[in-house]
């Protein structure tokens, strides 16, 4: 799966999240190199939906998730 793939799919997420407006949630992408993390952060940096995000904290799956604070607006 292409990086593209996986953000039209987690587009369609992060939209039915406002949808049913949920304050957080967690992005599981996996540990490997580190790439998809990265390319996720920076998506999610331009992104409007989204009022802040971090790693998981080790109970969550550390740097294999990023979680996602959602604008509620």
């Amino acid at each position: 799966m292409s990086f593209d793939d996986a953000w039209a799919i987690l587009d369609r997420y992060l939209d039915d999240a406002c949808v049913a407006r949920y304050p957080r949630v967690r992005i599981i992408h996996g540990k490997g190199t580190g790439v998809l993390r990265r390319k996720i952060n920076e998506q999610l940096k331009q992104d409007e939906r989204v009022a802040s995000h971090e790693m998981g904290e080790y109970y969550e799956g550390g740097a294999g998730v990023t979680v996602v604070n959602m604008k509620l607006d």
